[in-house]
């Protein structure tokens, strides 16, 4: 494992100076639905022919007025289709293609065999030829993005099937796997064994895996947007914002002034994901983006490049979800303090008082992620922290850090912070890459994204791990899966393949 070794990722080496194509493949109804917000974020920065990047995700017809998306996508439902399509068309900026869309008229009952055995094997030769004919449209393909989610039985059995037939009929290309883990309390009664199916597979035949769980999602909502209802569409909202940030162009930086891009060309996707996963037992991703405001806030909010890489690499360095500790960190540093009362000076401006604040918000919240944690001097002498109450476990030890910044003033943004060793495994061969790239989004002037690789991402895994072996013990709900061929030896050999992962990632 010590070795610097690199994912099989290969491209072809076409002029750089055109947009290449990435085919976004949806699968199952969060899937669907995370595809169709994705693709409406993206058309709101690139959605017109002359804008050479708009072609990365988007294709251009005589007869269409709008664009079209590259995407392919399934459900064992009609209903999401239906809905997904009516609303890209709603938008007036772009829509999907009507002969690159498939669905069944029954669900796959929450169930990972019959997605996975049953469906995939069926209409194994339909997808295929979906995803070949938008492949074909591509004039420099870059790769896949698939999005789904493992609680179901479409996104976790068919979106895996979907997963391994692209390694068999594109052995080169980068497959990169959007993933939305499960409530931790739980969305369906076997969602902890479509979980460990999904993912032991997927990791034998996708280059990286994006996790977003959505109990953090959730948590950005209630304690960052002050959301007292969180619906689906909000969870999804939050997590393509940071997919987002991660899949616009971007051209990689230097450190200590992100405005001077080593190069002109977009970063292709490969590149990206071999700088995030250099070695192919740790393939699991995580994202992380700042600023986090309710959309009232913004007006009254201002905030500059050093704050936002303050907060960002403290949440990297504790594994949080919300940039909420500076409100409580007497050692901040002068620009995390003056971002934090600006955040905070904006909430008295629109009337929200401590005392609201405080009666609107979680025990979480006061409690915020471990600011006592810092990152060792030297990685071979492990945790170092202020206090002798700090767990060095809480130390979020890293692989590498993807920064991606985008907005103005980028020769304001400094990188070095990201740089210290303490931070990463001693083996990492790169493990800081900084791309950033001059366009606002989502009505922020700036906003800062980290993609890491990281110890803590195994916390999840490890939970969902031990309650399967919990209801296998008791042989719960394994006769389902029996029904479609999958025995009780693969259950066995699933849970023992993420047990690794687990390992893998706490041996950190």
């Amino acid at each position: 494992k010590q070795q610097k070794l690199a994912p099989h990722v290969t491209h072809t080496h076409t002029s750089r100076s055109m947009a290449h194509q990435v085919v976004v493949v949806q699968v199952g109804q969060a899937g669907n639905q995370i595809g169709c917000e994705l693709f409406q974020e993206l058309s709101k920065v690139y959605n017109r022919q002359d804008q050479p990047h708009a072609h990365r995700f988007f294709r251009f017809h005589p007869k269409c007025p709008v664009a079209i998306a590259r995407s392919v996508y399934i459900d064992t439902e009609a209903k999401v289709i239906a809905a997904i399509k009516a609303e890209a068309k709603a938008s007036g900026r772009w829509q999907y293609s009507e002969k690159s869309g498939l669905h069944t008229l029954r669900g796959a009952g929450n169930n990972w065999a019959n997605g996975y055995c049953n469906y995939g094997a069926h209409h194994r030769d339909d997808i295929l030829k979906l995803i070949r004919r938008e492949v074909e449209l591509c004039h420099f393909f870059d790769g896949f993005v698939v999005v789904g989610s493992v609680a179901g039985g479409t996104g976790s059995g068919l979106g895996t099937a979907v997963c391994e037939m692209l390694r068999e009929e594109y052995p080169k290309s980068i497959i990169f796997s959007q993933m939305i883990w499960p409530f931790s309390s739980g969305e369906t009664i076997v969602q902890h064994y479509n979980a460990i199916f999904s993912l032991a597979k997927l990791y034998k035949c996708v280059d990286a895996i994006l996790l977003l769980e959505n109990d953090k999602l959730q948590r950005v909502c209630n304690v960052m947007l002050k959301l007292k209802k969180v619906a689906v569409k909000d969870l999804n909202s939050v997590a393509v914002q940071q997919l987002c940030a991660l899949l616009l162009p971007v051209s990689r930086c230097a450190l200590d002034d992100c405005s001077q891009a080593a190069s002109h060309a977009p970063l292709l996707m490969s590149e990206l994901v071999a700088a995030a996963v250099p070695h192919p037992h740790y393939k699991l991703l995580t994202a992380r983006a700042t600023p986090q405001m309710p959309a009232s806030y913004k007006d009254f909010t201002s905030y500059s490049w050093k704050s936002l890489l303050g907060s960002l690499r403290g949440m990297c360095l504790s594994d949080s979800s919300c940039e909420e500790v500076h409100l409580y960190n007497p050692y901040a540093s002068i620009g995390a303090l003056q971002h934090t009362w600006m955040v905070w000076h904006s909430m008295e401006l629109v009337g929200i008082g401590v005392i609201d604040v405080a009666f609107g918000c979680s025990w979480d919240f006061f409690k915020g992620y471990n600011w006592r944690i810092k990152p060792p001097q030297d990685p071979s002498i492990g945790c170092v922290v202020d206090t002798p109450e700090a767990v060095c476990d809480d130390f979020n030890t890293t692989i590498t850090h993807t920064l991606v910044l985008h907005g103005i003033r980028l020769k304001e943004a400094q990188a070095v912070e990201f740089l210290q060793p303490g931070l990463y495994t001693a083996w990492s061969p790169e493990p800081l890459t900084v791309a950033s790239d001059t366009t606002p989004l989502f009505g922020h002037d700036m906003v800062a994204c980290a993609m890491s690789n990281s110890k803590h991402i195994y916390r999840p895994v490890e939970a969902a791990v031990s309650r399967a072996w919990t209801m296998f013990e008791s042989r719960a709900y394994v006769h389902q899966y029996q029904a479609f061929g999958v025995d009780e030896e693969a259950f066995q050999q699933h849970m023992v393949d993420c047990e690794q992962i687990v390992l893998d990632y706490k041996q950190l």
